[in-house]
């Protein structure tokens, strides 16, 4: 509601030169600002904390299906096909030329034979394989070799391989002196580090593999059946391998299991592989993996997955995977009726005893949807998750164990009769998880962490029951429950483990938006400050309107005062009939008349500045009340309303000469001068 005088004044009289919408605007931005930055902080801080808040951080995280074997993908699926044609005709006893097959016969075909034939040259102690070898049904090929390098070449022309299909392969050496196979390239005279061209392998089809002290190295391209030393089999034959003393390096994998029925691999080590170290896959059953080392592998260190089952790993350590350390996959390979018969049930039959896993870059073990899992001294120590069980899957057992993780040791998600005991978890944040309606049961373990829950169990159907043991770390709580989860902790020696609240551990862990929070008032007092300053502006235009309307009132009413009255008009009259015009007589000279005194000059009157035109002479009207005094008296003039604003009222003389648009030294001026008598 707008007061008498307000509206007199344009909006750059009263000082206002900024819209009002403009002020809104960029109060609503500086704002927006200010807590968008807060909010940036804050986030930027937890996703900091989550990539490198942990010693175990990694660098980046490979997606599930990355390959790092890709360059150059048409070329290597290019070689492939041949390949795979070569041998179709090779087993059809229509080889193709640089390929030879080994039919049939009682006693096996050695090395010498190979020389014999021409497939092999060179000298006694670094022999050259130079064409392929098939080894057909019913026969078997030996490589007794201790302390003797076998090249099989392998260059930008083509490269060599040794496939036994639906024969039987052997490869052996002694402890002392290993049988060394390498993917050679005559013309670089150098083991074959590229496989756009694909690269020398050894693969058994359907038989049966023995391997004894070897040492293999630069082997294997592109998929799993040619990726270094491969054993392929269907549910309809018997593909064994029985491996002691291997050693791969540089391959494109380091070995590859797939519809096995049988297998054992002992002794041996996997290093510096493209892909995984050792992959089980296809419904492979049977599979013995003991006292084998696996590192610096570009994939998982091993992976269980399509419908293996009964798998036992015995005093396996994987160091520096870029994947997992081992990822276990039991989820059905069908959810109904289907032409190649498989399973709707969830595969089984994990066993682990003993498996050391260190600075995997994914996370130490994950097991999804396999049932009746038994992991047994089981040491890890590395980013993201320790152990990961997730899926559908019943009866995991998980005892006597070593987890450490950089952001949890545990995480169960949706797996039922979970059973954890004697076991040591140790985390940044979290030790164990249980969410997605999982069942676990924690006896007798030791959890710790920096800072936050020892336990958490969260979503509806989810239970947590943890008993025995002990916790320790600080936060506001040790074990939890949320989101409808229920959760219980039974007998736990807590001494370990110090309370702080919530709204400390946020602010001591996102110390940087903790500043800028810090800061925060400032601006909010300034916006305060301004606020203020803004109503004192108000005030004193308001003020200064009002006196210049009283002052304009003021000089009406005396210039009424000083004019004579109007005239009394009464109510007209009618306007008289005409009456004819009468006769004109004769008009006598007139007298002159005596001279008159001129008339005195009109008096003086001061101008005064234009007014509005009133009918009449308006009343004098009352000033409103204002939220501050005025002068006793209408100011005379600007300096006098000035002066008066500053003196008395005690407003500023820079937000008093604002108002009335002059300039500051002007007020001080006059200030300065009335104080000094001026």
């Amino acid at each position: 509601m707008s007061t008498p005088g307000s509206d007199l004044f344009s909006a750059e009289e009263r000082g206002d030169t900024v819209p009002r919408w403009a002020r809104v605007v960029l109060r609503l931005l500086a704002l927006a600002v200010l807590l968008g930055a807060t909010a940036g902080v804050v986030w930027g801080n937890d996703a900091l904390r989550e990539r490198v808040g942990s010693p175990h951080a990694a660098a980046a995280t490979p997606a599930d299906d990355d390959d790092a074997d890709t360059t150059d993908a048409a070329s290597q699926v290019a070689a492939l096909r041949r390949e795979d044609t070569r041998l179709r005709s090779a087993v059809a006893l229509a080889p193709p030329a640089g390929t030879w097959v080994l039919t049939a016969r009682p006693e096996p075909y050695t090395l010498d034979d190979l020389v014999a034939i021409g497939a092999v040259t060179g000298g006694a102690l670094v022999p050259t394989l130079v064409s392929s070898i098939v080894v057909a049904r019913g026969a078997r090929l030996d490589i007794v070799a201790p302390g003797r390098t076998l090249r099989m070449r392998s260059d930008a022309d083509g490269f060599v391989s040794i496939v036994a299909w639906d024969g039987d392969l052997r490869l052996a050496g002694t402890a002392g002196q290993p049988l060394r196979i390498v993917g050679w390239d005559p013309t670089a005279t150098a083991p074959d580090s590229t496989t756009a061209d694909g690269r020398a392998y050894i693969r058994v089809k359907d038989g049966r593999l023995d391997v004894a002290h070897v040492a293999a190295n630069h082997l294997g391209f592109w998929s799993g059946r040619t990726g270094g030393i491969a054993l392929t089999g269907t549910s309809e034959t018997l593909t064994r391998a029985f491996v002691t003393g291997l050693d791969v390096s540089d391959a494109h994998l380091g070995m590859f299991l797939s519809g096995v029925s049988e297998a054992v691999v002992d002794d041996s080590s996997f290093t510096r592989t493209q892909q995984d170290g050792v992959e089980v896959t296809s419904g492979s059953t049977d599979v013995l993996l003991r006292t084998t080392r696996i590192a610096d592998v570009g994939g998982d260190g091993l992976l269980v997955s399509r419908g293996s089952s009964a798998v036992t790993l015995e005093d396996v350590a994987v160091d520096r995977a870029g994947g997992y350390g081992a990822r276990v996959d039991g989820a059905a390979l069908a959810d109904g009726p289907n032409s190649a018969g498989w399973s709707t049930d969830h595969y089984a039959d994990l066993d682990v005893d003993g498996l050391k896993v260190r600075d995997a870059t994914r996370g130490g073990v994950r097991i999804d949807a396999m049932d009746d899992v038994t992991l047994a001294d089981v040491d890890i120590d590395g980013p993201g998750t320790a152990l990961d069980l997730r899926g559908g899957s019943t009866g995991t057992t998980v005892t006597g164990s070593t987890l450490v993780g950089g952001s949890r040791a545990l995480r169960v998600a949706a797996a039922t009769e979970v059973r954890v005991d004697d076991v040591t978890a140790t985390a940044p944040e979290t030790a164990v998880l249980v969410e997605q309606g999982a069942e676990v049961e924690v006896d007798g373990s030791a959890l710790t962490v920096d800072e936050g829950h020892a336990a958490v169990a969260q979503g509806s159907g989810t239970t947590l029951a943890v008993a025995g043991g002990s916790v320790t770390g600080l936060g506001p709580g040790a074990v939890v429950a949320r989101s409808g989860a229920e959760a219980t902790d039974t007998d736990i020696d807590g001494s370990g483990w110090t309370y702080r609240p919530v709204l400390v551990s946020w602010a001591l862990g996102n110390i940087h938006a903790l500043l800028l929070l810090l800061l925060l008032p400032v601006p909010l007092l300034g916006l305060l400050f301004v606020v203020r300053r803004r109503r004192s502006q108000r005030e004193l235009r308001q003020l200064f309107a009002d006196e210049m309307t009283r002052l304009g009132q003021a000089r009406l009413a005396e210039y009424a005062a000083e004019q004579p009255p109007a005239p009394v008009v009464g109510p007209a009259e009618p306007a008289p009939e005409p009456v004819p015009e009468p006769v004109p007589l004769p008009v006598p000279e007139p007298e002159p008349e005596p001279e008159r005194a001129p008339e005195p000059a009109p008096a003086f009157v001061p101008e005064v500045p234009p007014v509005p035109v009133w009918a009449e002479a308006p009343d004098p009207v009352e000033a409103p009340v204002v939220r501050v005094p005025v002068p006793a008296g209408p100011a005379a003039s600007m300096q006098e309303l000035a002066i008066s604003a500053v003196v008395e009222q005690g407003y500023r003389a820079s937000d008093v000469a604002r108002s009335l648009g002059v300039p500051t030294s002007r007020v001080r001026g006059w200030v300065a001068d009335h104080l000094r008598g001026i």
